[in-house]
């Protein structure tokens, strides 16, 4: 959205502004869900889990009202599929390799098939990001409009806004020139990492959990030395 859209207000009543704070909250996610993401809005009607998900964030989300925040909200709502299904790929990483420990059976093909998921997901979200910036270059645009319209601006004033404008409309067009560079290597290297890092993660819990079990031991070990007869 647009920044602060009641700044010419601003100067009307500085003190009831000044005393007030705009916020995004649940109930602007919620809109956002409707507008950009209505299929996870029938999802979490659906499925529990899903609701649940969504119940916590929509009650939790809070954050200053500003454009930064605006296209991060919006990028929250269409990777919050991606999102779900990450952390639901972790857990069946997870439940595989405890499997693979239970029975002996050696999964070779699971780094490769997570590792495939998880790349499908990040390009998702590689394709969001782009559709983000796309409606941030609008929603500059737009402002350029309602400043040439402006008769409450002066020339210079109008110049001057419309330049920062411009100046955001080209640092955003960099971005996307950026995230285009090389972006199918960048996501299959992203995809492998974050495999790794749960491969790594779940390694970590298994030392801990033997270091544990070992330190327990040794305590019951411990409390059950007899005496020695002085």
């Amino acid at each position: 959205m647009k920044k602060n859209l009641g700044w010419l207000l601003l100067l009307a009543a500085p003190v009831v502004f000044a005393q007030q704070t705009a916020v995004l909250d649940g109930q602007a996610l919620q809109e956002a869900f409707e507008k950009y993401n209505p299929q996870a809005l029938e999802k979490a009607a659906q499925d529990p889990f899903y609701h649940k998900i969504f119940t916590q964030l929509t009650s939790q989300y809070t954050a200053e009202k500003n454009d930064a925040n605006e296209m991060e909200l919006i990028a929250l709502v269409k990777n919050f599929d991606n999102s779900v299904d990450l952390h639901l790929l972790g857990q069946y990483y997870k439940q595989q390799m405890d499997l693979q420990a239970a029975t002996g059976t050696p999964l070779p093909a699971l780094q490769e098939q997570v590792t495939q998921a998880v790349q499908e997901r990040l390009q998702n979200a590689y394709d969001n990001t782009l559709f983000v910036k796309k409606i941030q270059i609008a929603r500059y645009k737009e402002q350029i409009k309602q400043v040439r319209k402006n008769e409450l601006l002066t020339a210079d004033e109008k110049k001057a806004q419309i330049n920062a404008l411009k100046q955001q409309i080209k640092q955003v067009k960099e971005d996307v020139r950026s995230l285009k560079k090389n972006a199918k290597q960048k996501i299959k290297e992203s995809a492998e990492a974050y495999v790794m890092q749960l491969k790594a993660d779940y390694e970590a819990a298994l030392d801990q959990a033997a270091q544990a079990a070992q330190s327990a031991s040794h305590d019951v070990k411990a409390n059950h030395k007899k005496p020695v007869a002085k």
